[in-house]
C-alpha cells in the first residue's frame, strides 16, 4: 500500500453526509482505532478551481462523534491530513481516502 499525502491549500470541499464505517469481517462490529475512537466516511463533493467538473468522494475519518452533528450539508469544508491510499487487492488496484480530521471551513476574510 501506498500513502500520498494530498495539499489541499486550494481545494473546495463540501460537506455531503457521514456514516459511520461498520467492519463486517467482525460480525459487523463498529470499526473503531485502537483508542476505541470510531470511523465515519465523510462523502465530499471535491473540486480544484480551474476543474471543469467536480468529484464525489469518500474520506475515512476517525472522530468521536459523528461530523454530521457539527457540519451542514453542503456546507464546506476543509480535511486535515488528506491522503491517498493506493492498494491492490485480488489483482485489482484502487485508491482509498483517510483524513486526520474533518471541520466545517472558516469563512474567507
Amino acid at each position: 500500500m501506498f500513502r500520498f499525502d494530498i495539499n489541499t491549500a486550494k481545494m473546495i470541499f463540501l460537506f455531503d453526509g457521514a456514516e459511520e464505517v461498520f467492519d463486517f469481517k467482525k460480525s459487523g462490529e463498529r470499526k473503531t482505532n485502537d483508542s476505541g475512537i470510531p470511523q465515519f466516511k465523510i462523502n465530499a463533493i471535491a473540486r480544484t478551481p480551474g476543474d471543469r467538473a467536480s468529484q464525489s468522494i469518500a474520506v475515512k475519518v476517525y472522530s468521536r462523534k459523528n461530523p454530521a452533528d457539527d457540519i451542514s450539508l453542503y456546507a464546506q469544508i476543509k480535511f486535515e491530513g488528506l491522503a491517498a491510499l493506493v492498494y491492490e487487492m485480488n489483482g485489482k488496484t484502487g485508491v482509498s481516502f483517510s483524513a486526520d480530521s474533518v471541520a466545517r471551513a472558516q469563512a474567507a476574510k
